[in-house]
């Protein structure tokens, strides 16, 4: 954690550009407390969005209506869904059967050593060379 003599230090020497105030709760949340409601609240607004924003923006956007015009048709919901068949034709035929998940790079005590490295309780090892 840098001192506030420090971060100035830095500004000024144009090592950092931007710096982000925060108060955070002790598991270093930016809610406290608050989560437990707006979480819900958030996801809710999450799937409105998405829903408006693949819906016509004028009832003659709607294939099946009396007045329909291909020039106002919203053709997100139909490139998206293009997307999601052809990326799951993908992985039924193909990735399903070699797609393994994320490979872990080295031993245990390698890992364990790198995650106590970014908690500060030890320093990283240097790379001989």
């Amino acid at each position: 954690m840098l001192t506030l003599d420090e971060l100035r230090a830095e500004v000024e020497d144009g090592s950092i550009d931007t710096v982000v105030a925060a108060f955070t709760d002790m598991q270093g949340r930016l809610l406290g407390k608050h989560y437990k409601w707006i979480n819900p609240i958030a996801f809710i607004w999450i799937i409105f969005i998405a829903i408006l924003f693949i819906m016509p923006i004028t009832p003659t956007g709607i294939p099946w209506h009396s007045g329909f015009d291909w020039n106002v048709v919203n053709y997100a919901p139909i490139t998206v869904g293009g997307v999601l068949l052809l990326v799951g034709m993908w992985w039924a035929l193909s990735a399903r059967k070699w797609f393994k998940g994320p490979v872990v790079e080295g031993t245990e005590q390698e890992l364990e050593r790198i995650e106590a490295a970014y908690e500060g309780t030890v320093e990283p090892a240097t790379v001989p060379g």
